[in-house]
């Protein structure tokens, strides 16, 4: 898309050098068809028939330009097709004012005036469709049209003083300028499309290695588009469902474990469990050893639905390792929802993304009591509470319990 909006600027930009041009046209012809070797009405008639082509060509691409940007937000490509016309139109204007020139003069001048070099500013202009067989095309475009009209002009040209002009060794020369201007400009769009390219692919592959860091969902919550625009200090408060996951006896489990097949371990663990979290509108906040830490922005409904399919996918894991001679894997989820605080903090040199709030606090110390309580799943009663239909769940009232850090008791259930 970003290649479609280069074309689009030049679209715009050639359009208004058209304009610019047509306008001159109109405005200069009544001091041109006052000079003594100018046919008055002549003149008015072929520049206000050349103006008027002018103006129709500014048009195009004016629509040409508003045709890309409609395409970009349907997520299209421009008509092939389209693009040739476009190079046509803008070729040939040079050369319909060399011709308007030479019917309002009658000399063979026209062919050999600086209007020739007309051809060179549209054909550079054409570099920004970014593609080299357009912009060889152009340059043919260029070279056969000014070939055909100065041989016409010169054909019907009553002075023939100036025929050895347009001896081949002379017409090869300029019809050469055109044909490799065309191929420069070819080259010079083939160059920038695939210097983009990779820039753009460089930066995609850096927004995917920092999305790992940061989250996309992260950012959207914090109002951010892009890792490059979060600054310390941004957050947003709102209420949302956290969980804290933790591995139970991972002490145990490891303790023959190397160090590297330890994190070999602990990836191929996650690698599990995470997309589980993803896939029911969760946010991981962080890894915290063998831990997990996520938040839930939608219904409290998705945090208990992703806790039970962990569990689930965690005894599936468990028939592989019982067939292997390996430990049980057992975990401890607490769920809270609650106001929370999302932010970035630090310093200058260094930020990190968080989450602050009680909820939080209640949220890790629910896991906790998992294994005091013998409970794989424990939520709190605000969490239950914002359930849509609580009774799809096979709940078990716990009672009140202490939080440690927090003063007073919160009822806690366990999810069978």
């Amino acid at each position: 898309m970003e290649l479609q909006k280069s074309d689009r600027m030049r679209a715009f930009i050639v359009a208004g050098i058209i304009f610019i041009i047509a306008l001159l046209m109109v405005f200069v012809h009544a001091l041109e068809g006052h000079h003594e070797m100018v046919d008055h009405d002549v003149w008015i008639n072929i520049t206000h028939s050349v103006s008027a082509i002018l103006f129709i060509t500014s048009a195009y691409e004016l629509a040409y330009g508003f045709a890309i940007t409609r395409n970009i937000r349907k997520g299209a490509r421009l008509p092939f097709v389209m693009q040739l016309t476009g190079i046509f139109l803008e070729t040939s204007i040079p050369s319909l004012i060399i011709l308007a020139s030479w019917q309002a003069e009658g000399s063979i001048d026209s062919v050999f005036s600086a209007v020739m070099y007309l051809y060179f500013i549209f054909l550079t202009l054409n570099a920004f469709r970014l593609s080299f067989v357009l912009g060889v095309i152009g340059g043919a475009v260029a070279a056969v049209e000014y070939y055909f009209l100065s041989g016409y002009i010169v054909s019907h040209t009553a002075d023939q003083s100036f025929i050895s002009l347009m001896s081949v060794p002379f017409q090869s020369e300029r019809i050469a300028m055109l044909i490799l201007g065309g191929i420069v400009s070819g080259y010079l769009g083939f160059e920038i499309r695939h210097r983009f390219i990779k820039s753009v692919q460089r930066m995609e592959s850096m927004n995917r290695s920092f999305a790992r860091f940061v989250p996309e969902e992260f950012l959207a919550l914090l109002g951010r588009k892009e890792i490059m625009e979060v600054r310390n200090g941004d957050q947003t408060l709102g209420t949302m469902t956290v969980m804290f996951m933790d591995i139970r006896g991972f002490t145990s489990i490891t303790e023959n474990y190397t160090p590297r097949e330890t994190i070999w371990f602990l990836n191929g663990f996650f690698a599990e469990i995470s997309p589980i979290i993803k896939a029911h509108g969760g946010i991981i906040d962080k890894y915290i050893g063998d831990a997990v830490m996520a938040i839930f922005d939608g219904a409290a409904d998705n945090a208990i639905d992703a806790a039970c399919t962990m569990r689930k996918r965690v005894e599936i894991m468990n028939n592989g390792r019982q067939e292997r001679g390996e430990k049980e894997l057992r975990i401890g989820i607490g769920i809270h929802r609650g106001p929370v605080v999302l932010g970035t903090v630090g310093d200058e040199h260094r930020i990190d993304t968080t989450v602050i709030s009680d909820a939080v606090n209640i949220a890790s110390r629910l896991e906790g009591l998992c294994k005091t309580e013998n409970e794989s799943i424990i939520v709190s009663r605000e969490t239950v509470s914002a359930v849509e239909n609580a009774d799809r769940f096979k709940l078990r009232v716990l009672g009140e319990r202490e939080i440690r850090g927090r003063i007073g008791k919160i009822e806690v259930i366990a999810l069978q």
